[in-house]
């Protein structure tokens, strides 16, 4: 975390956590990384993949809580509207509708 931080904000001249001289200047970052140019893609695929079931199944044994990446929950949402026709609405919201 520490990592991106640095690299979205000193480094791009952007604000940063709990640095009040900037208050609307937040930072990005952009960078491009074609896998080829160090491995095989076809390496690196499975290799990610390999790094990410062995990241989900460390806890295995706690199946009510399980590790999930970014965007799995928002795409089971998705996918349970998709599939039923109908979007959860909270309560609040929809009065607010």
């Amino acid at each position: 975390g520490l990592i991106v931080e640095t690299l979205a904000g000193p480094l791009v001249n952007g604000a940063w956590v709990d640095n009040k001289t900037f208050k609307e200047e937040w930072g990005s970052l952009v960078i491009a990384i074609d896998p080829e140019l160090l491995v095989d893609r076809e390496e690196f695929k499975k290799n990610a993949s390999d790094l990410v079931d062995r990241v989900k199944e460390s806890r295995r044994k706690d199946d009510i809580n399980p590790i999930r990446l970014p965007g799995e929950h928002a795409r089971t949402l998705y996918m349970q509207a998709k599939n039923s026709g109908f979007v959860e609405v909270e309560d609040t919201s929809l009065a607010q509708l």
